[in-house]
């Protein structure tokens, strides 16, 4: 029993230390004080959040990039994080590069306008 609980907490080291990893990296890109939502992987945005000192409001119901930006601009959103795992969650976004980790898109005038990239 206690190999099989090891075991699962592996993949939730892993998340979190690519969460800390990101954090280091967008220290300098303007989150703190921010308003954040996420494309999908909520549990990694909520803690990269605590890390920033931004705050997390959660997934958009849209599925596509215009309407997700009207969606979270209503609500006071300026940042959206779109982990490469959920890059297909939105319609409309680039696809993400084979080393990316997460991107950082602005959110404002309707629009998502990419602002940071972080790499795995």
């Amino acid at each position: 029993m206690a190999a099989s609980a090891a075991h699962g907490l592996l993949p939730r080291w892993d998340a979190h230390r690519e969460v800390t990893t990101a954090a280091a990296e967008l220290e300098d890109a303007t989150l703190e004080g921010s308003g954040v939502a996420t494309a999908g992987s909520w549990q990694e945005t909520h803690l990269l959040c605590h890390h920033l000192g931004c705050r997390y409001f959660g997934r958009p119901e849209a599925d596509d990039a215009a309407t997700a930006a009207a969606q979270l601009e209503a609500v006071g959103v300026d940042r959206f994080v779109v982990w490469a795992d959920d890059a297909d969650a939105i319609a409309g976004l680039p696809p993400p590069g084979p080393d990316e980790l997460l991107r950082v898109f602005e959110v404002g005038g309707g629009q998502l306008r990419l602002l940071h990239r972080v790499a795995r």
